[in-house]
């Protein structure tokens, strides 16, 4: 049961996560920013908005659910982390007027 549990909540962070992303790099490009990641500078050059958020998050659910499936949650944890530090650098940036 915990282990459901932690698969669950361990999900729901990462949806909220890819969530405050697109939010925040949405916010950040329509004051004159421009994406970090090449990849998904890509995807906006190649498919415009809102196609590129699609694609994001469609690569989000996939690798959530084949980490999940392989029943490593602790690797999904891990991706998390990285993306909560992903977040905190558009909010900072979008404080600092970027």
């Amino acid at each position: 049961m915990l282990d459901s549990l932690n698969a669950v909540l361990a999900l729901g962070v990462c949806a909220v996560l890819q969530i405050a992303d697109v939010v925040t790099t949405r916010r950040i490009l329509a004051r004159g920013g421009r994406e970090l990641n090449p990849i998904v500078a890509y995807l906006m050059d190649l498919v415009g908005d809102p196609g590129w958020i699609f694609a994001k998050l469609m690569f989000a659910v996939i690798a959530a659910a084949v980490i999940v499936d392989r029943d490593a949650i602790w690797l999904l944890w891990l991706l998390n982390v990285v993306m909560a530090a992903v977040v905190l650098h558009n909010v900072r940036g979008l404080r600092h007027g970027r």
